[in-house]
């Protein structure tokens, strides 16, 4: 159940790295980190929908002086990418 997953993609020039395994005790069954600019973000709620697009929103905010909602929206695919779409 130790099964890691890992996506690594761009805003507007800003490296954004973003890791997920599964954790038994989470709420979600999965325990993502996000690794941004200035900071390390965790959360293991990405299955409520608010919880997912305010994960995506510090995620976005931090590689992004700017935010800009199509930011958001590719954040929270790319974690869902590797989370909740991963067994698709």
């Amino acid at each position: 159940m130790n099964e890691r997953t890992t996506t690594s993609f761009e805003i507007n020039g800003t490296e954004i790295e973003i890791k997920s395994r599964r954790e038994a005790g989470s709420p979600s069954g999965w325990a993502v980190i996000a690794f941004c600019p200035s900071c390390s973000i965790r959360s293991t709620r990405i299955h409520l929908p608010q919880k997912l697009t305010s994960f995506a929103t510090a995620i976005a905010a931090s590689a992004d002086g700017i935010l800009l909602k199509e930011n958001v929206s590719i954040v929270e695919e790319e974690i869902k990418s590797i989370t909740i779409n991963h067994d698709r």
